[in-house]
């Protein structure tokens, strides 16, 4: 059995400013190109999160 989804997004209003929802979350991720030009993800380390009224990635423990 075979099952196929698709689906249809207009992504025009996250790629202009002037339609973008004021609230929008802006997602970044950090790539390295290695030698056989492979993608290499970078952890990035968010020191200015709020999660739960709470900020874990602050005091310099340095644990990720």
């Amino acid at each position: 059995m075979t099952i196929d989804h698709t689906c249809d997004f207009d992504l025009t209003s996250l790629v202009n400013d002037m339609l973008k929802p004021k609230e929008a979350d802006i997602f970044y991720e950090l790539f390295i190109v290695d030698a056989n030009g492979d993608l290499i993800d970078v952890p990035v380390l968010v020191e200015n999160l709020i999660s739960g009224g709470e900020t874990p990635n602050t005091g310099g423990s340095g644990n990720w």
